[in-house]
């Protein structure tokens, strides 16, 4: 046997030896990588199901505070209404009241055998004089929002990061 055909039958040995290790760590390292990605793909699932929860929860939370603001702005709309309407009705009130008295009034100037004073037609017309002839109230309810800045505000809600 020839000295140089056993180093080359060591050194081929040797190679193939060095090849199938660094193979099996090639294998490992691939493997490895398989499995991190993978767990990475369930921690995505995992996170996205969280922050989908988060997101649903938020936008509810707020939700629930524009419903709330939306039956406050309706009860204080009727409080309007009720105190405008109240408002009114003690003018109509007063302007019936005065009505009645010069309805007397005209009833005994136009028939008269009744005892009438000038006191009485002048107390009226002067309470006439004092009194509004106009609706008081204004029938003019108004509701006033800032639409673009809530809508910017609400396109503009929230982000999505990551790293």
């Amino acid at each position: 046997m020839n000295p140089t055909d056993n180093q080359g039958g060591e050194n081929t040995s040797f190679q193939f030896k060095d090849s199938l290790m660094n193979c099996l760590k090639a294998k490992r390292d691939l493997e490895a990588a398989i499995s991190n990605i993978i767990q990475a793909e369930q921690e995505i699932k995992a996170n996205s199901h969280e922050v989908k929860f988060q997101i649903h929860s938020c936008i509810s939370r707020h939700m629930e505070c524009l419903r709330s603001r939306e039956v406050c702005l309706l009860e204080q709309i009727d409080l309007v209404q009720q105190l405008k309407e109240e408002s009114l009705q003690q003018q109509i009130q007063q302007l019936y009241w005065l009505l009645g008295q010069f309805n007397c009034l005209i009833h005994q100037l136009e028939h008269p055998q009744s005892n009438l004073s000038t006191s009485q037609i002048t107390a009226c017309l002067e309470r006439l004089k004092n009194l509004a002839l106009k609706p008081e109230e204004s029938p003019t309810l108004n509701f006033e929002a800032d639409v673009p800045s809530l809508r910017q505000a609400i396109t503009s809600f929230g982000a999505i990061k990551t790293p």
